[in-house]
């Protein structure tokens, strides 16, 4: 049923004065415009954004949470169009990629192979002083890139400037004994939440690459998934939360590696229809990826 102008025109003076309370317990004024851009990035249309924003102003309240109005935003989406639900729950389709964090690395190691790196998961070299394991090592043109990822499954967690620290001492250890057999050329230290503000400062100091959920602008983590369409498994909504880690337990941690194998929903024990219903999703995440690279080579 259309909603009166009038109605509409409340909402929207409702939302203007409305305080949301984040998964970290830090209340933030309700942005209109803010939350509309998160609606259009996850691909949605005008109309698409339209009725999801109408839906969640009307039901604002003070303090609501953050983690309510995803859910209400997402509902409203999946019932306009599913692909489009499942590029908006991005960020918790990469929390729920635990427990383990290897299949984050598998992410991660997937966004290098889509800039043309050969990528490996779990290798050992030997720094100057001692052996190492790294989380993903790229390599391309004769140049390696080393990649450290910290994974946490809840959004309030942040990697910290311990960790920083860390990571920076490993990278001089590996290029000062040159234990590549490709030359180094960076460290990276990926996470899919954020990191403290004092592990931000210390990674530019040293010269180290990190990389976050939606930073560093243009080039974040989110960036990276959205412009590869690399998407986890884990934000389909046409499969139970168990049947996704199923498929993360199998090592079928990304959207088009599961359309490339769709032997693997076969044995989840699904049945045609529900197997059609998912390739359908899958094949509609691809459309919608492949309409937002030729805009952005169109700009």
């Amino acid at each position: 049923m259309a909603k009166h102008r009038g109605d509409r025109d409340s909402s929207r003076r409702r939302s203007s004065r409305t305080i949301v309370r984040k998964s970290t317990g830090e209340l933030e004024k309700f942005s209109r415009a803010k939350f509309r851009e998160s609606l259009r990035q996850s691909g949605a249309r005008p109309r698409e954004v339209d009725v999801a924003l109408e839906e969640v102003e009307e039901n604002l309240r003070p303090e609501i949470p953050s983690e309510e109005l995803y859910r209400i935003a997402r509902r409203t989406l999946q019932r306009e169009r599913r692909p489009v639900a499942a590029r908006y729950s991005l960020k918790k389709a990469l929390l729920a990629l635990g427990p383990t964090g290897y299949p984050f690395e598998r992410l991660v190691a997937g966004i290098f192979e889509a800039q043309g790196y050969s990528a490996r998961t779990g290798l050992v070299l030997r720094g100057r002083c001692v052996s190492h394991e790294l989380d993903v090592v790229a390599r391309r043109h004769g140049e390696a890139v080393f990649a450290e990822c910290k994974f946490h499954n809840q959004a309030r967690f942040r990697s910290d400037v311990k960790t920083a620290m860390y990571v920076s001492a490993r990278a001089r250890d590996l290029e000062e004994r040159g234990s590549s057999r490709s030359a180094f050329r960076e460290f990276w230290l990926v996470t899919n939440t954020r990191f403290t503000s004092e592990a931000r400062r210390f990674a530019e100091c040293t010269g180290l690459r990190a990389v976050s959920w939606d930073e560093p602008e243009g080039d974040s983590l989110r960036d990276f998934v959205r412009r590869h369409g690399l998407h986890p498994v884990t934000c389909l909504t046409t499969l139970s939360k168990a049947r996704r880690s199923e498929l993360v337990s199998r090592d079928v941690v990304l959207c088009n590696e599961l359309r490339k194998r769709p032997e693997a929903l076969a044995g989840l024990g699904l049945s045609e229809a529900q197997i059609q219903r998912t390739m359908d999703e899958l094949d509609g995440l691809a459309e919608i990826d492949a309409a937002e690279r030729e805009r952005e080579e169109g700009t």
